[in-house]
């Protein structure tokens, strides 16, 4: 009953445990170390997800603001070709200014 418990314990916390040989399977395993470098990576891909939208609307509200034609189209390119985007809009995007004037 004890090894029963302390098996599903075990399981709860993914730590294994091998009572015919004696050995500690999480810390022979790789699937602790996996685990945590998984979590890790998809902290950084969010981070790097946020950073991205942020520079997404940034480059939307500054080719509006410039009165640039499309500023979506601005963004959207920025948003989906990342740094070669970004570079792109520097060269490019910022110096069009539309035909129109921009009411505020």
């Amino acid at each position: 009953m004890l090894v029963t418990v302390i098996n599903s314990l075990g399981r709860l916390l993914n730590y294994s445990y091998d009572y015919s040989t004696g050995y500690d399977l999480a810390a022979t395993s790789f699937w602790g170390v996996s685990s945590l470098i998984s979590i890790i990576v998809c902290c950084v891909v969010l981070i790097v997800l946020i950073f991205w939208i942020f520079i997404t609307y940034w480059v939307y509200k500054d080719a509006t603001k410039r009165n640039v034609e499309n500023p979506i189209l601005w963004a959207l390119l920025t948003f989906f070709l990342s740094w070669i985007g970004l570079i792109i809009y520097f060269l490019v995007g910022r110096n069009q200014s539309g035909t129109g004037t921009k009411t505020t």
